[in-house]
């Protein structure tokens, strides 16, 4: 998974692979969201999208070694 890699990089690995999970967790959610009908939960599902693009952003912080 993360080959040799210890420490740092190792971290940085694994915190690309978070913040590419999120990205596509975000992604599906918005597109799920535009094909609701009920504006409830429409709401709900982009307030996921955008908890799932938080922890994107957090994950992306940590890829800088």
């Amino acid at each position: 998974m993360c080959g040799g890699q210890s420490g740092p990089e190792r971290d940085a690995v694994l915190a690309a692979q978070w913040a590419k999970t999120w990205r596509d967790l975000q992604a599906e959610a918005i597109d799920i969201a535009n094909r609701m009908k009920d504006p409830q939960a429409k709401l709900v599902m982009l307030q996921v999208a955008r908890s799932y693009g938080r922890l994107a952003e957090r994950a992306e912080l940590r890829i800088e070694v």
